[in-house]
């Protein structure tokens, strides 16, 4: 019975530091909290002329798979471009000077390796691509048989000049145990600063954590803290993944979701700070503001695409631009698993 015991406990160190190992080699070179990364310029495409209003938008892309698609399909490359050129078409038709991306994948096994930020930049005519990824990993089991490498995060694409880009890495929930945080897409925030004539507009693409408030609420101070450093007119867009505090319904549709070591006793949505935290920001604007969303509360509903019942992504402008009006763009429907919101900025 002791050598038992003895083989048995051998055998499940051996395994832990197998794992630890794999953990170890999965991210390596792990990528800093905060980073500079490179700007595509494609100079067969057009840029724009520079203007003191300017349309912005804000689209999580779900990395192309679309409400239409599960998750466990084994969908091969031409799947993908069928799904990406929705998207491509969708921003065409938005026809916006600069579009904040979430959720796209960088040459990731699971998407059949396109960069999806050069497929679309390309296909909706965007010279200036600015790549902000989060996570990194060498293997992922992510269904059916998409495994292998995994490079996903933020995108800029622009109609202007991109003269500078960084890329950070959130955080990710306390309450994830060690063995499952690499499966855990940490969130990041990119900071990129658009030339638009004698101006520089600085952007900041944001996805925040959905499930773990505690964690989300403290990213956005560090975002606030982050934005209150920064000079001249600044937008700020993305999916914050929280609900605005007015909302009458205090819940998430993606409370099913929740991965099972989140306690969801914990949640104080009522008390979120995440969505005021922005507002309080001195001068800023939001693309939809309170007024209008309290008028007609479900026209600003951005999630799920294919049956919206709440409102998780945001654009605000300060600083020296403002947000005259915004709107949500319903026609790209089901081609992701939110809906684009557009605002036009006037620059001071």
């Amino acid at each position: 019975m002791k050598k038992l015991l003895q083989v048995i406990a051998l055998t499940f160190l051996t395994f832990l530091c197998l794992f630890i190992i794999f953990l170890l080699w999965n991210k390596f070179p792990m990528l800093p909290a905060k980073f500079k990364v490179g700007i595509i310029h494609l100079p067969d495409i057009k840029q724009n002329e520079p203007h003191g209003v300017i349309r912005v938008v804000t689209y999580n892309i779900q990395y192309g798979m679309g409400l239409e698609g599960r998750r466990t399909e084994n969908l091969n490359t031409w799947d993908f471009y069928e799904r990406l050129q929705k998207i491509a078409d969708i921003l065409k038709e938005i026809n916006a000077d600069i579009v904040l991306l979430q959720e796209v994948d960088f040459h990731s096994r699971r998407s059949n390796n396109i960069d999806q930020s050069y497929f679309l930049a390309l296909k909706a005519e965007y010279p200036y691509i600015a790549k902000a990824p989060h996570w990194k990993i060498k293997f992922l089991p992510d269904f059916a048989t998409h495994i292998g490498p995994l490079e996903h995060g933020l995108a800029v694409l622009s109609r202007y000049p991109l003269i500078d880009n960084e890329s950070r890495v959130f955080k990710l929930p306390e309450e994830a145990p060690f063995y499952v945080r690499w499966l855990y897409s940490p969130h990041g925030g990119q900071k990129t600063v658009a030339e638009i004539g004698s101006t520089n507009l600085t952007i900041i693409n944001l996805h925040l954590e959905p499930w773990a408030q505690k964690t989300r609420e403290k990213t956005t101070l560090k975002v606030i803290h982050w934005i209150e450093e920064l000079k001249g007119p600044i937008v700020v867009g993305g999916d914050f993944n929280a609900i605005p505090p007015e909302a009458p319904l205090k819940t998430y549709t993606n409370l099913e979701d929740t991965p099972w070591f989140i306690d969801k006793k914990q949640w104080d949505l009522e008390n979120d700070i995440t969505i005021n935290a922005f507002r309080k920001l001195p001068t800023f604007s939001a693309a939809i503001s309170v007024e209008a969303y309290l008028k007609n509360e479900q026209e600003s509903f951005t999630y799920p695409a294919n049956h919206p019942t709440q409102k998780l992504d945001y654009i605000f402008a300060g600083k020296g631009a403002e947000a005259l009006k915004g709107y949500v763009f319903k026609k790209a429907g089901p081609a992701s698993d939110h809906l684009p919101l557009v605002a036009e900025i006037r620059l001071q």
